[in-house]
């Protein structure tokens, strides 16, 4: 098969794609340095959860971040470092994962997304 001549046209508009990805991915790794440092975690709720913590948040008259940020530290507070963190942090997770199925009515919190 013979090569084929490269196209300048197509060349050029490849190293910008090239020069776009590289800005986007540079953005992305300074945010994710940026969320570190701070201490934000992004946390990607099923619509139907997200609804009903806002619901709970607004009954008690607060936000749906201050709420998942206060029951997080509520559930963890209790880990002292010498105990398994992580066993905490599942232990969090199958709760979300609870209070989304009795949101959805049983389905899984997952699929719900």
């Amino acid at each position: 098969m013979p090569m084929k001549k490269p196209d300048p046209e197509l060349e050029r508009h490849l190293a910008e794609r090239r020069a776009e990805y590289a800005d986007e991915e540079r953005e992305a790794a300074e945010y994710e340095m940026f969320q570190a440092r701070a201490g934000i975690v992004d946390v990607t709720l099923p619509k139907d959860v997200y609804a009903a913590v806002r619901d709970i948040a607004t009954k008690q008259k607060t936000t749906p971040h201050a709420l998942l940020r206060d029951w997080a530290i509520e559930r963890l507070a209790p880990v002292d470092a010498a105990e398994d963190a992580a066993a905490a942090v599942a232990d969090l997770w199958r709760d979300v994962e609870r209070v989304a199925r009795m949101i959805s009515g049983g389905k899984d919190a997952r699929a719900a997304s």
